[in-house]
């Protein structure tokens, strides 16, 4: 089961921050029949977790969206606002052949390509901890097609997009077990206190 938490406006960093985190995750911990989290602690690669409860979780904003995931398996979730750049420069350094190839074939819709690949890259750091310039597997095929599984180091990872309703942003989730897009829970924050 994976439940993502989003909100649109100011939202908290630091400390205040993870309190909105552990907010949420206490509102769902019944879904999941874990303990309550208390604490967040910080692996050595810098990624996040809880220390006191079985429970994953991840966290990404852009511009003025704030959204978590939280996963019995690992996971990594990004969200990005669609902003314009040099698509192709970027991906000239960041992406492999078959991702080029896939944003070069929708060249009418470039930047929605560049960023379903970009959520992706990102998504699948934070599933594994090992940052976007570690070794990883092409997230498309050899035909410019996305992919929505990838085998890294012997495991399957799982690709889907949250969708929020929103214009200009782009999102991926990426898991280390199977996720289906119409069982991923998702709930909108309309108010920081009503978590």
């Amino acid at each position: 089961m994976v439940v993502v938490f989003w909100y649109q406006g100011e939202y908290y960093h630091g400390v205040k921050g993870h309190k909105m985190v552990l907010d949420c995750a206490s509102s769902i911990n019944d879904e999941f029949g874990v303990p309550r989290p208390i604490a967040i602690k910080t692996h050595s690669n810098g990624k996040p977790y809880f220390s006191d409860s079985p429970l994953h979780f991840s966290l990404s904003h852009s511009e003025d969206l704030w959204a978590c995931a939280f996963s019995d398996s690992e996971i990594g979730l990004d969200v990005q606002y669609k902003k314009e750049k040099n698509y192709m420069r970027t991906a000239q350094r960041m992406f492999t052949e078959n991702e080029r190839t896939y944003i070069v074939e929708r060249s009418t819709a470039c930047a929605d390509a560049f960023y379903k690949i970009w959520t992706r890259l990102e998504a699948f750091a934070k599933c594994t901890g090992e940052g976007i310039f570690a070794e990883r597997p092409d997230l498309a095929d050899n035909e410019g097609r996305l992919l929505d599984e990838v085998s890294w180091k012997g495991e399957i990872l799982y690709f889907v997009e949250v969708n929020f309703d929103i214009n200009d942003f782009a999102s991926a989730l990426c898991s280390k077990a199977p996720v289906n897009k119409a069982l991923t829970k998702v709930k909108e924050i309309k108010d920081l206190d009503e978590i």
